[in-house]
């Protein structure tokens, strides 16, 4: 008797496991109709293309059902398609539409509708109607883009331009960039996948940027170009000179650390240490004295250089200049 018992156990425990509930009861009688149109469309639930041919989708006008289809594997385009035959007696009327999820046994209500005619034609296999629960963003939009290492960029519309140092590698950059929700990025017909996929930006790109709800494409157009980089720093051959030594005396030759091969233009600029700055001339890359120097009575000078790579970019810094005291 035990043993019976343990067995109806578990044939109980397993009811609910082995048994799947019905699909919904979604019928139409085509004869009943005269008019009809077509929609190729694909199923989208939760942010995901349905993959269950088990899967359904309905199209209704109030509570009755006027066409119900479910999605079919199409190599051609690597994705289910649903071929929707839809049927009305009236020139023009407002379908909604329902989709069945198999997999979670629900179904849930299309927010988007569709407006009937008469041998209309919607979608097709290249570019489907997408059914979609929650509604697909149709918004196509690149909204935030980033090369590494990038100097600066320019916006223009859908065209971008994006400054890289001298001497980078433009056969093989990677970008990161942000898009619509769940828009898809397209390179040379090769899919994108942020701050992964890697291109050649030797000349301009097309970026094909589609929409969610694959009802919108926009092109950008990325320019990948050498900038112009700013100096980081200045040196000076010497810092020091003899006292007493004639005026228009070198003290040393002024460098700047760029990574860009510019000429510089050195000039004595007001500012933070710009204390001496009268006392000193510059000629091209030479800093001079404009004075005689007494050691005894001054023997550290502050002068404040800014070097200019004439592109734009420019550098700034304090230096300062020991007096030596000659009989030293």
């Amino acid at each position: 008797m035990k043993q019976i018992q343990h067995i109806l156990l578990i044939i109980i425990a397993l009811l609910p496991v082995s048994l799947k509930a019905a699909p919904p009861d979604w019928s139409v009688n085509p004869s009943m109709f005269a008019y009809n149109m077509t929609i190729t469309g694909a199923i989208n639930i939760y942010y995901t293309p349905s993959e269950d041919a088990d899967d359904m989708i309905a199209a209704f006008v109030g509570d009755e059902c006027r066409g119900v289809a479910q999605p079919v594997y199409k190599p051609a385009v690597g994705r289910y398609i649903c071929y929707l035959m839809v049927y009305s007696n009236a020139a023009s009327e407002t379908l909604t539409f329902k989709v069945y999820d198999a997999s979670g046994d629900e179904i849930r209500d299309i927010e988007k509708t569709i407006t009937f005619e008469v041998n209309g034609i919607i979608g097709n296999l290249e570019a489907p109607y997408i059914w979609s629960n929650p509604t697909l963003s149709s918004e196509a939009y690149i909204l935030t883009y980033n090369i590494p290492n990038e100097l600066r960029q320019t916006v223009e519309g859908y065209n971008i331009t994006v400054e890289m140092p001298y001497g980078t590698d433009f056969t093989n950059l990677v970008a990161d960039y942000t898009t619509s929700h769940l828009a898809l990025v397209k390179v040379n017909n090769e899919v994108q996948e942020t701050g992964i996929t890697a291109n050649n930006f030797s000349s301009p790109l097309n970026y094909w940027v589609r929409s969610a709800d694959e009802t919108v494409v926009n092109n950008y157009t990325i320019e990948a170009i050498v900038g112009n980089s700013f100096p980081t720093d200045i040196s000076i051959t010497s810092d020091s000179i003899i006292e007493l030594m004639k005026i228009g005396t070198q003290v040393g030759i002024l460098q700047t650390a760029d990574i860009d091969p510019d000429t510089h233009t050195y000039t004595l600029v007001s500012g933070d240490g710009d204390t001496d700055n009268s006392a000193f001339t510059i000629s091209g890359d030479t800093l001079k004295n404009a004075i005689r120097f007494d050691f005894e009575t001054k023997n550290l000078y502050s002068i404040r250089v800014k070097s200019d790579d004439n592109f734009g970019g420019y550098f700034e810094k304090l230096l300062n200049v020991r007096i030596i005291d000659y009989f030293e």
